[in-house]
C-alpha cells in the first residue's frame, strides 16, 4: 500500500482550503498578522496560529527554531552562528534558547559535519 497519502497535512488557508505533504514544506514564518507556509512552488497564507501549526507539525520533522519561525529539519543544509541555512539559500534566525537543542538535532541528523 501507498505511504503518500499519511503525511498530507489539510490547511485551511486565505487561499482556500488546501492539502499540502510535510515534506514539500520548506519552512512556515508569522508575517503581518497571519503565517506564511513556504513551499518549493508556492506561499501560502494562513491566520493559525504559529504555536498550533507547531503543534500539528511536530511529529512530521516541521520543529520551531524561533518565534517565528518553524523549519523543516530535512531542508537545512548548515547551522552557523544562530541562523540556519535552507536548500533553498534561505537563512532563517535561530533563538539563543534554541540554538543548542536545534544544532544538535541537525548534526544528529547526520545532516552536518
Amino acid at each position: 500500500m501507498n505511504n503518500m497519502n499519511t503525511n498530507r497535512v489539510l490547511f485551511e488557508c486565505v487561499e482556500g482550503t488546501v492539502t499540502i505533504r510535510s515534506p514539500e514544506i520548506i519552512y512556515i514564518e508569522a508575517y503581518d498578522h497571519k503565517n506564511v507556509i513556504h513551499t518549493r512552488s508556492q506561499q501560502y497564507h494562513i491566520y493559525e496560529s504559529i504555536d498550533s501549526l507547531e503543534m500539528r507539525l511536530k511529529e512530521n520533522g516541521l520543529i520551531r527554531v524561533h518565534r517565528s519561525y518553524i523549519v523543516n529539519i530535512d531542508h537545512v543544509q548548515k547551522i552557523n552562528n544562530y541562523v540556519l541555512t535552507l536548500d533553498c539559500n534561505t537563512e532563517i534566525p535561530v533563538s539563543k534558547a534554541k540554538y543548542k537543542h536545534i544544532k544538535e538535532l541537525v548534526l544528529h541528523g547526520g545532516k552536518l559535519i
